[in-house]
């Protein structure tokens, strides 16, 4: 069950805390805490999106992402990059959602 609380995070100006949430739900249900799992989560994902073809909408976005990610497992890397896709913040071409496919089919 995911619980929300919309009004603090309409107040935040958070908009797409559901999504992001049901990301992490999705992804515990997968790794099931794993912390090696997480890890290496973590690194595959940051490797594609450090890959050409991922664009931010400005400098500003490419560096809150940067922070919000900053120390972060591949769960919370996931849903953030979720989250800001949704929000027209981040892109990716054909190749990196193809990369992004390619991983989570071997894993």
């Amino acid at each position: 069950k995911i619980i929300v609380n919309k009004e603090a995070a309409l107040k935040a100006g958070f908009v797409t805390t559901g999504q992001h949430e049901f990301v992490h739900a999705i992804f515990w249900n997968t790794l099931k805490a794993d912390p090696e799992r997480r890890r290496v989560v973590g690194e595959q994902v940051m490797k594609i999106l450090n890959s050409k073809g991922v664009t931010f909408s400005s400098p500003r976005k490419m560096r809150e992402f940067n922070k919000r990610i900053r120390g972060e497992n591949g769960e919370e890397i996931m849903a953030v990059a979720s989250e800001m896709m949704i929000d027209g913040d981040i892109k990716f071409n054909d190749g990196v959602l193809q990369k992004l496919k390619n991983f989570w089919t071997k894993f």
